[in-house]
């Protein structure tokens, strides 16, 4: 049968590493606290942090991103077919980031896709790729994620209209970093390749944990919007600490399940990049909870009855020994901050080019997302 092989990664990070004490004279935020809650060192802006002035666009590190995987699989530009770009960040509200991202890499004509999605959009860009390719539609496949974040993160801090910080936009701002990451997929017939992929979104009846209200039909951009300060990120950190690791056990257990694979039979998981010290603390809480404390971490009026139960199940069959997976779990976070769309990308491509990838390896790589609460997952054998 058909498979979809990763054949090439690539990644592309703006300037150079912004340490927290860099951020300090500019928040005025210790680095000790910020290790501490947010287990991230440094991170990438293409913004400056002292002027505000940002030098790229989303398009031109997606396209840098996608040239570098293009390379790296020993390609040329012209043998891409599609390009899936997925970002929550996008150049513009229309016209679409893909074909911007197509034109600044040289490709004259190919189809291109575009998913609005943070995180758990890489696995829908993999999964839709495959499906392309498994279906013989299209050979080769370029899937990107991308984010610039820090254009929406930095004017308060900056002073501009005299807005007043808030503890949310303090944490916005040193969690997140700008990054773009790729792979290349193509069409093979041996069993290497992506295993299988699922995402699911269980949202209803649940408020947006991470939205940007501005910019859209809903809220088009006016001086009453930016008065209200609706151009900025709004995080609810209480709703992620919540379900936030409850999503990651689901993500993984479908995953498992679906690809027919045992914990014991991966041999490198990536989940989400988002705060490295932060899920292992929640994870290992939500591992040791009864039973009947899960209920706490999925409110009823979402259409988690079976996300509760699966739970719960998790908590009586413990089929993933946590304590014995972290170090099968890869972390970048802590130098790269929270990427969103590029985060799973950003991680593989390292772990590609750090050679801690050996051919054969399963590789899980599952998550969510706070956006409309979205989780999904990925397993696939190296091939490279």
């Amino acid at each position: 049968m058909r498979t979809a092989k990763i054949i090439g990664t690539g990644s592309y990070l703006p300037g150079e590493p912004i340490p927290n004490q860099a951020l300090e004279r500019v928040f005025g935020t210790g680095d000790e606290w910020l290790s501490a809650q947010l287990g991230i060192i440094s991170r990438h802006w293409a913004t400056d942090i002292r002027t505000g002035r940002c030098a790229e666009t989303n398009s031109d590190m997606a396209a840098k991103a996608g040239l570098d995987a293009v390379r790296n699989a020993g390609l040329a530009v012209e043998d891409i077919d599609l390009v899936i770009v997925s970002t929550c960040t996008p150049d513009y509200p229309i016209p679409a980031t893909a074909p911007f991202v197509q034109e600044k890499m040289g490709l004259a004509e190919c189809a291109v896709l575009e998913l609005r999605s943070g995180c758990v959009g890489a696995i829908q860009a993999l999964s839709i790729g495959g499906q392309y390719i498994r279906g013989g539609v299209y050979d080769t496949v370029l899937a990107i994620g991308s984010e610039l974040l820090s254009p929406f993160l930095t004017g308060g801090f900056l002073g501009e209209g005299g807005e007043e910080l808030t503890v949310a936009d303090r944490l916005n701002a040193l969690m997140y970093g700008d990054g773009a990451g790729a792979v290349v997929l193509r069409g093979g017939e041996s069993g290497d390749g992506v295993i299988a992929e699922c995402f699911n979104s269980v949202g209803v009846g649940r408020s947006p944990a991470f939205v940007l209200p501005a910019g859209g039909s809903a809220h088009p951009l006016s001086h009453e919007v930016l008065t209200k300060g609706l151009h900025r990120f709004k995080h609810d950190y209480k709703a992620v600490y919540k379900l936030g690791p409850a999503l990651v056990l689901q993500s993984v257990e479908d995953i498992l399940r679906k690809a027919n694979l045992k914990p014991e039979e991966v041999d490198r998981y990536i989940l989400p990049q988002t705060n490295a010290t932060a899920l292992q603390r929640a994870i290992r809480r939500l591992v040791r909870l009864r039973a009947d404390e899960v209920d706490e971490f999925v409110s009823p009026e979402t259409e988690a009855t079976r996300l509760r139960r699966e739970i719960k199940r998790l908590k009586q069959d413990a089929s993933v020994r946590w304590e014995d997976a972290w170090e099968r779990i890869f972390v970048n976070a802590d130098r790269v901050g929270n990427t969103g769309s590029a985060s799973f990308f950003l991680a593989l491509d390292e772990m590609n080019k750090k050679g801690l990838l050996k051919r054969g390896h399963v590789v899980v790589m599952a998550g969510g997302e706070a956006t409309k609460w979205l989780y999904g997952g990925a397993a696939f054998r190296w091939s490279m």
